[in-house]
């Protein structure tokens, strides 16, 4: 009951209630304590540093694809740490196109960081791809998780990148996910516009127009930059340094300049925060490290069993009423998952009332322009009908992978019953992790084939047919007798062949890993726990903006005014000092 989060008092008082009083449990609360007590230092025996170290080798021992990182400081304490499990490889490689960072909150007595990495599955949910906790958040500790993070997904970088506003994260970011693309939360950036535009924030003119591109409102960069410009010029703010300098940042924050870019249409790194919340319901700052980690692969394998349930959820079940409509819409729901569908679907309801006109015609080439009579703005979606190709201003299916009401609208006038399969993302499909398979070609031997990622991409076809085998005996039989086949034709063909390929470079000496644990440690000591920090007032809560803090500061004081006896203002208003007012009392009386 403790290991789940109860209190050991609660659960000493529940157990009383069940057996009818403390007389019959057998035992006291001090017992109850003791007992738990000894259980936790058998766990932290070793030391917090070494039994994480021993908790990621049985980890290891139990899942082949589990990976593990270890940085240690000059005095042999760990100072910074990443882990992964196969079952968030295999998630990677299905939804590791986007991802959210943050590193918000400190759970453990160390007042390490804790960073999490989460993704989005394809029922919409949030899903980890690994954790990290860092001793400091400077450029080198990102550099650091970050390589380490690519290592351990076999060096695939993801589209878009989700953090905060951070000078050393974004450095980070931009020397080793190269390819990937950087983008801000919103919500940050609106709070940090609370904090440095007092003045001007609350004039309703300027929170539309900032507001407008903020949120992604112009369709396209022409529109952005004259309403910025407007903007800047009606409400005199070009001596305004933080506006300067989010103008120059405006690709990672503004959605107009991202259309091209997979995103699933996200904007705030709210899922990271969401998760970092269900964590804290049970993390406290006295918290060991292990029991963090315990906690964390707790969770982790909730989520994973609440993915399990909506796999069966779409396998069994269809959305309701699709029969009636048929055609394209019958089509999605077979293939999306009920999520995405419940998406998809609201999208083809609002394409029913769009006005759509042919403006141009040639060949097979088509042009139409689409408009509603609540907006004034024109949607403009070219098509093929012989390819059957589609494309619209709107940028709906590159930013999130899904075909937006305007493209729908078009299908429907032009008689498309099936949702072409260019235009079906397999990672919001009901088999988005069957379809998942590794081509031939990324086996040959070339610059960016290394040793790693071979590795890597056969992994992760063992991983699944070793995950379908174990569920029978008779699965498990045709496994084994199919890889002892597979290991005597291996084993016929490296004897035929007399060249040993080239198997890459070796993984950075700053990473530590399970076979260069000891070396590192000069093979005598073991990792030392970390620095103890339990300062004065520390929480986990979230940290406070400044404009928070006066808000607060400014209600107390409010609070205080308002609560003071009249009796007490009336006496200081007549009489300076305090003596004065005791005095006048006491001859009164």
């Amino acid at each position: 009951m403790v290991s789940s989060g109860i209190k050991a008092t609660k659960s000493y008082s529940f157990l009383s209630k069940e057996l009818g009083g403390a007389n019959n449990v057998g035992f006291s609360r001090r017992d109850c304590h003791n007992f738990v007590q000894t259980k936790r230092k058998e766990i932290m025996e070793a030391g917090d540093g070494q039994s994480i170290i021993n908790h990621f080798k049985e980890k290891q021992s139990e899942d082949p694809m589990f990976f593990y990182s270890v940085q240690v400081d000059q005095d042999n304490r760990i100072a910074n740490f990443f882990w992964r499990d196969g079952r968030s490889k295999v998630d990677y490689d299905s939804f590791g196109d986007v991802f959210i960072f943050d590193t918000t909150y400190r759970t453990n007595k160390y007042n390490l960081i804790c960073a999490p990495f989460v993704g989005i599955n394809h029922h919409w949910n949030n899903v980890l791809f690994g954790c990290a906790f860092l001793s400091d958040e400077t450029t080198q500790s990102f550099i650091w998780l970050f390589e380490t993070f690519l290592t351990a997904m076999g060096g695939r970088q993801p589209k878009s990148i989700f953090t905060d506003q951070d000078q050393a994260m974004a450095n980070a970011i931009n020397m080793v996910f190269s390819e990937s693309r950087h983008r801000l939360c919103l919500w940050h950036i609106s709070k940090n516009a609370q904090k440095n535009l007092v003045g001007i924030y609350g004039v309703p003119d300027f929170n539309q127009r900032f507001n407008h591109c903020l949120y992604g409102g112009c369709s396209n960069e022409m529109e952005f930059e004259s309403t910025w410009s407007k903007m800047i010029e009606m409400h005199n703010l070009k001596d305004n340094t933080w506006l300067d300098r989010l103008y120059q940042i405006r690709e990672k924050w503004c959605p107009t300049f991202n259309l091209d870019f997979f995103s699933a249409k996200m904007k705030y790194t709210q899922r990271s925060e969401s998760t970092n919340s269900v964590f804290h319901q049970i993390m406290k700052t006295s918290m060991s490290l292990i029991e963090v980690i315990k906690f964390y692969e707790e969770k982790a394998a909730q989520m994973r069993q609440d993915e399990i349930n909506e796999d069966f959820r779409c396998k069994n079940g269809a959305p309701g009423k699709v029969h009636k409509h048929g055609g394209i819409l019958s089509h999605a729901a077979k293939v999306y998952t009920l999520a995405l569908f419940g998406m998809f679907e609201e999208e083809f309801n609002s394409g029913m009332g769009l006005n759509c006109v042919e403006t141009n015609h040639c060949e097979n080439n088509f042009t139409y322009s689409l408009s509603s009579g609540e907006s004034r703005r024109i949607y403009i979606v070219h098509f093929n009908r012989a390819e059957l190709s589609i494309c619209c201003d709107c940028k709906l299916f590159e930013t999130l992978g899904l075909l937006c009401c305007h493209a729908l609208r078009v299908f429907l006038v032009n008689n498309v019953n099936n949702i072409p399969d260019k235009y079906i993302s397999s990672r919001w499909t009901k088999d988005a992790k069957k379809r998942l398979c590794c081509s031939v070609d990324s086996f040959k031997s070339n610059e960016k084939s290394t040793h790693v990622l071979r590795m890597s991409n056969l992994s992760l076809l063992w991983y699944k047919c070793c995950d379908k085998a174990a569920l029978t005996d008779h699965g498990t039989k045709i496994a084994m007798d199919s890889l002892s086949e597979l290991l005597c034709k291996l084993e016929k063909s490296s004897a035929d062949t007399n060249k040993v390929e080239n198997v890459g470079k070796k993984c950075p000496q700053d990473l530590i890993h399970d076979d260069d644990v000891q070396l590192c440690l000069d093979g005598k000591r073991p990792i030392l726990d970390p620095p103890h920090v339990r300062k004065k007032g520390i929480t986990n809560f979230r940290i406070k903006s400044q404009l928070e803090k006066k808000q607060r500061k400014k209600k107390v004081k409010d609070a205080t005014t308002s609560k003071a006896p009249k009796t007490i203002s009336m006496v200081q208003g007549k009489y300076k000092t305090s003596t004065q007012a005791f005095v006048f009392l006491f001859f009164a009386c």
